[in-house]
């Protein structure tokens, strides 16, 4: 589920400053700097014994201060750094440019409040007051904000459609698969590569093995941001080439989210009306949530078959079911929405003849 952001504008931010001291970077020069200092710090270490070479090489690790080495050794050592640049300061944002710092890079962040920012400043992130500059600072820039009508607003201050050229955008903000195309289409016609993304956890789940983050995008995009994006979770899920496909699956799986939660506080409703503890009923739901996610991923392979064929479910089962809780809640007065809505699609399928296949037929009648 994403946790950042969603709308398009052409508005441009009000009192952007360009106080920062930093300049731009030239489009392809980073990396020839890195190379340089690399070489600097080759031949700095040739002079030098093994085992202080060794030292030098655990304080990199450690990203603790050598005095013992030389200027040149240390400058190529920060040279080499991986650069990343994070836009916006929200929850999200902070939590992403935290574990950048965590992993070793060098972290610009903007912020349209630079007060947000203060704390990963503190951990040793750069704050631009200018966001073009923040984005020039940085081959990968993520962009992590409310919406796109914000993101999009960011994009038309002055500078940063020069300061694109040559980076790699990783936008992580929530939007519709129509905004994520044109989106696309502005990054690439300012010559940086774009990759569409949606964060499906919450910022203190961020940074763990199992986190999951679906990214959508050109190939060389993906490529280019791939070891940031293994510093946001382990569970990368990259769709495909079409910009579209991140946001496309967010809501799919979003429409499973809040069709699941809406039942169960339809079921909340149910156990109150019986005088049943609902705090026990939240149990018995975390207890049959795996087998239940099972039957769901052996539903959506019947659909992607195409074979209908009973296997576990029938659908003659579900109709008389969301009948039967359709009409307590009737009878009940509770608020009858929910099952209704369940009943109308499964009464739907059954007159259209789909009653003996597999419940997952449903979707016939929801293709129209």
């Amino acid at each position: 589920m994403r946790r950042s952001a969603s709308g398009l504008s052409s508005t441009v931010p009000p009192g952007v400053s360009t106080r920062s001291t930093c300049r731009p970077a030239r489009p392809g020069t980073t990396a020839n700097n890195a190379d340089s200092s690399i070489r600097a710090l080759q031949t700095a270490v040739r002079a030098r014994p093994a085992p202080r070479f060794s030292r030098l090489l655990a304080c990199r690790r450690e990203g603790t201060f050598c005095p013992r080495f030389g200027a040149t050794a240390r400058k190529a050592f920060a040279m080499a750094k991986k650069t990343t640049t994070v836009i916006g300061m929200g929850m999200m944002g902070k939590k992403l440019a935290a574990l950048l710092l965590q992993a070793g890079h060098a972290v610009s962040v903007w912020n349209r409040s630079p007060a947000a920012a203060a704390k990963v400043v503190g951990q040793g992130a750069t704050l631009h007051q200018d966001v073009a500059r923040a984005i020039a600072a940085s081959e990968v820039v993520v962009v992590c904000v409310k919406d796109y009508e914000v993101a999009n607003a960011i994009f038309s201050s002055p500078g940063v459609e020069a300061a694109l050229k040559g980076r790699t955008v990783v936008h992580l903000t929530t939007g519709s698969p129509k905004e994520a195309l044109d989106m696309d289409a502005w990054v690439r016609g300012h010559g940086a590569l774009y990759l569409d993304g949606a964060i499906q956890a919450a910022p203190e789940q961020m940074g763990a093995p199992t986190t999951p983050v679906l990214v959508s995008g050109a190939q060389q995009a993906y490529d280019s941001a791939l070891a940031v994006l293994q510093v946001f979770g382990g569970g990368i899920a990259y769709l495909g080439e079409r910009a579209s496909l991140a946001s496309a699956m967010d809501f799919a799986t979003l429409s499973y989210v809040y069709g699941a939660t809406l039942g169960f506080f339809h079921g909340a409703r149910i156990a109150e009306t019986e005088g049943l503890n609902v705090a026990h009923y939240g149990s018995i739901i975390h207890q049959i949530a795996p087998s239940f996610g099972e039957f769901l991923q052996h539903e959506g392979q019947v659909i992607h078959s195409g074979d209908f064929a009973i296997t576990q479910s029938p659908l003659r089962i579900s109709i008389d079911a969301t009948r039967r809780i359709a009409q307590h809640a009737r009878d009940s007065g509770i608020h009858a929405a929910v099952p209704e809505l369940a009943e109308t699609l499964f009464r739907q399928a059954e007159e259209a003849g789909y009653a003996d296949e597999e419940a997952a037929a449903v979707v016939k009648v929801m293709r129209g």
